[in-house]
């Protein structure tokens, strides 16, 4: 436990070795207590956490430092960062109207009572500005966790104002005598114009309403939209929520039951709603928890093709082959109503490319982390996540890649999209008060990311290019020294104990990266880093249609500055710590930071139609802070143009526009001026181009 903890805190790119045992670990379903426990200490701690720290900063809308973002930034307090639970899609683009839309939810106790509001912001002007609109539902007694949302549109309007918003929540209810918040189903909600439905309360569809004798409500899974031949809806496939005892919280049925809400984004009889177990999916077909409590299922993902039919793709350990994790997909013809038997994804190729990679074999990496999934057409699809790669008897780890597992007609293709540096570790703010109110110190613990990595994958809008993003540690810009050092804690994820103590004296910290490749071919491009700062880079979020490659909308989580905390109890002990060190907690106030990015596939350093003609060097130092210098020899005269350019392929600075004679040719580029980030240097001479890529850091 503490070598594979440690590793964790020293971001180790080779782990120690694992088994085949430690690498299918189970999943433990968790109540509301358990995961404020996990995420937000216990409950009523979190309450007065959240009310205390709805005023620990100052309301400012100032850019932060080392931020490419130049978008409004939208305060939103802590109940909003229940996105590091569970997989959800808050950020979502509709293509036709060019909406962007955010939904949170803000949850306080108020004199013993949970009170929870929903909101959301649009922006119909590609992300430059945005509008606050009014809730959507407020709730008493309820929290309502990870939401989600979809924009309806089955008349193609180009108005938001015609638009549907249809928002999903994963919902807990105070129950006694055990006077706890147990899960409870979900929160299925539709607003058009000014008409507000709770359909869940209205059609009593906290769950699934066929097949399901058991009584499970709805859980944990992506909101889909599809827009496709069969209408304009939404589908939500994945975990169940088991019932719990209200006497001890403990789960009463199995949990790890799939099931599956499709819905059509204007409701105008009952069978545009459909909410079943399907019998394909029976949970006796897979490797049995060791409780009612736990299961071997990860996730599940859906998606829809342009005919129709919708795909739910997981990974899961099947009762017949217990000792591998695999990856199986099933599909729906008629909007979810009937499903097709599991369909695997083969051992061998997992094997065949472990041996491409150097090894014997690879296995699925922390298979309850953020994954994601993507349908190109029928019967064709790709699944993302992170693969070790195994050698030996003992299953040593040599290598570590996020992948895409593709499917076409039946022919099952891994490939590889990046190596990755490790998991994401985060820290939780804990407080110690010896009087009421009176917060002597903060203190953090440490876990590994629910997130994972955060990996998402979008279509472009013309559904010809698939992106995905992620974030990794940076391991370019070095370990950042934290003075005074920290002391952080590991907790039992079950008792809560505490089991390890770390002092931390340095970190890496970690940035966005993403990259893309054209739907039909295998070849991905250089992975393009968004951010490349000091910053701790978490809670990202993309929407699943995106305009293009060179303009992808990006939600990121950003913790407020030193400069932002009042002068409380709370704000001083923060004022007082480590600004990296703050960045990487995830359970404090946030601002939301809207930007759009581009993923520049010219950083693969381009040299075709050029080559015979002139040749462009290497950008050096590079990282570089003040003054870099480049230089390109040419056989040929003619006209050249030197430019820098961001990462939305906007041009910067000129460095050099005239003509040029054969020769070599040197320029200094003063970048004192820019912005940290990443931008590409362009030479143009006589019509053809060559790029390097510069990494600004001040």
């Amino acid at each position: 436990m503490k070598k594979q903890f440690l590793c964790l805190i020293a971001v180790t790119a080779i782990c120690s070795n694992y088994s085949i045992a430690q690498l299918r670990t189970e999943n433990t379903i968790s109540t509301f207590n358990n995961l404020q426990n996990s995420r937000f200490h216990d409950v009523s701690n979190r309450n007065t956490i959240l009310v205390n720290l709805s005023n620990v900063f100052s309301e400012k809308n100032n850019a932060l430092q080392s931020l490419p973002f130049t978008n409004r930034f939208v305060v939103l307090e802590g109940g909003f960062n229940n996105i590091f639970n569970s997989n959800t899609h808050p950020f979502v683009y509709d293509p036709i109207s060019q909406t962007l839309a955010i939904i949170y939810n803000k949850n306080l106790e108020v004199s013993g009572v949970v009170q929870d509001t929903l909101f959301y912001f649009i922006s119909t002007n590609n992300g430059t500005s945005w509008q606050s609109n009014a809730n959507i539902l407020s709730t008493s007694n309820e929290f309502l966790v990870a939401p989600q949302m979809a924009l309806g549109n089955p008349d193609n309007s180009t108005k938001f104002s015609d638009l549907s918003i249809i928002s999903f929540s994963r919902r807990y209810v105070k129950k006694q005598p055990i006077n706890q918040y147990l899960p409870d189903g979900g929160t299925l909600m539709y607003k058009v114009g000014t008409d507000i439905i709770n359909i869940s309360q209205t059609a009593n569809l906290y769950g699934p309403n066929k097949n399901n004798s058991s009584g499970y409500g709805w859980g944990a899974g992506l909101l889909h939209k599809y827009h496709n031949a069969i209408g304009d809806g939404m589908v939500l496939a994945g975990m169940l929520s088991p019932t719990y005892n209200t006497s001890d919280g403990q789960a009463s049925i199995q949990y790890g039951q799939y099931g599956v809400l499709s819905t059509k984004s204007v409701i105008e009889a009952d069978n545009d709603i459909i909410g079943t177990i399907p019998q394909t999916w029976n949970n006796s077909q897979f490797l049995a928890g060791n409780s009612l409590g736990s299961s071997y299922n990860g996730p599940m993902y859906s998606g829809t093709d342009d005919d129709g039919n919708i795909y739910a793709c997981t990974n899961s350990v099947f009762a017949d082959d217990k000792d591998n994790r695999t990856i199986a997909y099933s599909k729906s013809t008629n909007r979810g109503e009937t499903w097709t038997t599991y369909v695997r994804a083969p051992a061998s190729a997992f094997e065949a490319y472990g041996k491409s990679r150097g090894g014997d074999n690879a296995v699925l990496y922390r298979p309850y982390q953020q994954a994601a999934f993507v349908v190109t057409g029928n019967n064709q699809f790709s699944y993302f996540t992170r693969m070790y790669i195994v050698k030996g008897t003992d299953n040593q780890i040599v290598a570590q890649d996020i992948v895409e597992i593709s499917h076409n007609n039946g022919n099952w293709t891994i490939m590889q999209v990046s190596p990755f540096e490790d998991n994401i570790a985060v820290f939780n703010l804990e407080f110690d008060s010896t009087v009421a109110n009176k917060y002597d110190r903060t203190y953090s613990t440490i876990d590994e990311s629910d997130l994972g990595n955060e990996i998402e994958v979008a279509l472009t809008a013309d559904k010809k290019n698939i992106v995905v993003k992620w974030v990794d540690y940076n391991k370019d810009l070095g370990p950042i020294v934290i003075s005074p050092k920290q002391v952080v804690y590991q907790r039992d994820r079950s008792t809560r104990a505490i089991v390890a103590t770390i002092e931390v004296d340095t970190m890496f910290t970690t940035d966005i990266y993403v990259a893309s490749r054209s739907v039909g071919t295998s070849t991905w491009s250089t992975p393009t880093n968004v951010t490349n700062d000091l910053y701790f880079d978490k809670g990202t979020k993309m929407p699943e249609i995106v305009p293009s490659t060179d303009n992808i909308p990006l939600l990121s989580m950003r913790n407020l500055s030193k400069s932002d905390w009042n002068t409380n109890d709370i704000g001083n002990l923060l004022k007082n710590t480590p600004e990296t060190f703050v960045s990487a907690i995830i359970d404090l106030p946030f601002r939301a930071a809207t930007t759009k990015m581009a993923v520049i596939t010219a950083v693969e350093e381009t040299t075709e139609n050029s080559a015979s003609t002139f040749t462009m060097s290497s950008i050096a130092p590079n990282p570089v802070a003040d003054n870099a210098e480049v230089s390109f020899n040419s056989s040929i005269s003619g006209i050249a143009q030197l430019n820098v350019v961001n990462t939305l392929g906007e041009k910067v600075m000129n460095v050099y526009e005239g003509a040029i004679q054969p020769g070599v040719h040197g320029f200094n580029i003063d970048s004192a001026n820019l912005p940290s980030g990443s931008y590409i240097v362009s030479l143009t001479i006589n019509g053809k181009t060559q790029t390097r890529t510069l990494n600004v850091i001040h």
